[in-house]
């Protein structure tokens, strides 16, 4: 590992710059180049303000401050990490200024914080992370502490967003006013007031394919708290914690659809809005729709046998019905019984 350690703020980058780790020898697949801000003060490392910027194959350890800030400009990261670096503000990490995009593929953002929102990775921009890992990220006075989006939009793929923890809301994430896409995505073992994983208020959240297991809220909402319109297909919610909404929490204002995947399983528990309870045990049961047919048509079917069988008045009216001829007809037992006592009345004469 070949590193760099700082003593001074690094010049912001204005025109379009590739900052490519790749090409050093020994690399294979891991950084092998790493900028140390441990002794360059309270500073924020690297300040990208030209489109087309990218950087590769790099390490960012250790900033007081924001290890990347992206304002007004498109950076693409990939194959690097960024850990350790500590925000007073925003934004432990990366921070995303408004109007600002971030790719981030093949990348670990892990142990970062932040004292106001987004311990890894804050945004007022677009973000996208690809086969990327965000772990162990925290917030001490705000929300988000893996990730916190505002006003723009989120998406995830492929990615792995474990451990994280807010001080507020959104364990992994918390969205806001923003569009939060999730795909193929693994939410696991993290922890806030609200929303253990997800807090999303405001927006449009949609998860496909992905798993949310493990998290945990203090209030409401393990796995997911809600204000959003919000589509879950084919995912798995499950094993996550709360007082209040397990697995989901969401508001009256929120709507919700829910297709395939095993929440509809574990959901009923953890849905807040009564209204919504009822929506989903209502999709359930049209789901098993030709089950419940067929048992109406058998029990119709034996109600139909039943039909045909003459009341039991007439059975014992004919004189040739197997009724008539048993002990366990009523009317046998009645011609008995006097019998009976006759002949029981008489033996006891003949004793006396």
């Amino acid at each position: 590992m070949q590193t760099i350690s700082l003593v001074n703020a690094l010049p912001a980058i204005t025109h379009p710059t590739i900052i490519d780790g790749t090409s050093e020898p020994g690399y294979a697949g891991s950084p092998v180049v790493q900028i140390d801000g441990v002794s360059a003060g309270s500073v924020d490392r690297l300040n990208i303000q030209a489109d087309g910027s990218t950087i590769k194959g790099l390490s960012i350890v250790d900033f007081s401050g924001t290890g990347i800030v992206v304002n007004g400009a498109s950076l693409a990261v990939s194959n690097s990490t960024v850990s350790g670096n500590n925000a007073s503000a925003f934004g432990g990490g990366i921070y995303v200024g408004s109007g600002a995009t971030l790719t981030v593929s093949n990348s670990t953002v892990v142990n970062n914080s932040a004292g106001g929102d987004g311990g890894g990775v804050y945004s007022d921009g677009d973000v996208t992370l690809i086969d990327s890992t965000l772990a162990g990220n925290s917030t001490s006075g705000g929300s988000g502490g893996g990730i916190f989006s505002a006003g723009g939009t989120l998406a995830l793929a492929n990615a792995t967003l474990s451990g994280n923890s807010a001080f507020d809301s959104g364990g992994a994430i918390e969205a806001d006013n923003d569009t939060l896409t999730l795909t193929n995505t693994t939410l696991a073992g993290n922890s806030a007031v609200n929303g253990g994983a997800i807090d999303a208020d405001n927006g449009t959240l949609l998860l496909y394919d992905s798993t949310l297991s493990g998290n945990s809220a203090s209030i409401a909402g393990g796995g997911i708290y809600s204000d959003d319109a919000t589509t879950l297909t084919d995912n798995i919610v499950a094993g996550d914690a709360a007082p209040d909404g397990a697995d989901f929490f969401t508001s009256d204002s929120a709507s919700l659809t829910f297709t395939g995947g095993q929440y509809c399983r574990l959901q009923p528990l953890g849905l807040r809005n009564r209204f919504q309870q009822r929506q989903l045990h209502a999709d359930r049961r049209r789901q098993c729709g030709r089950a419940r047919d067929r048992v109406r048509q058998c029990r119709q079917q034996s109600h139909d046998q039943r039909a045909v069988r003459p009341p039991r008045q007439q059975r014992w009216a004919d004189r040739d019905h197997p009724d008539r001829r048993t002990r366990h007809c009523p009317r046998y037992r009645q011609r008995r019984r006097p019998a009976a006592r006759y002949f029981r009345s008489e033996r006891q004469q003949q004793h006396h």
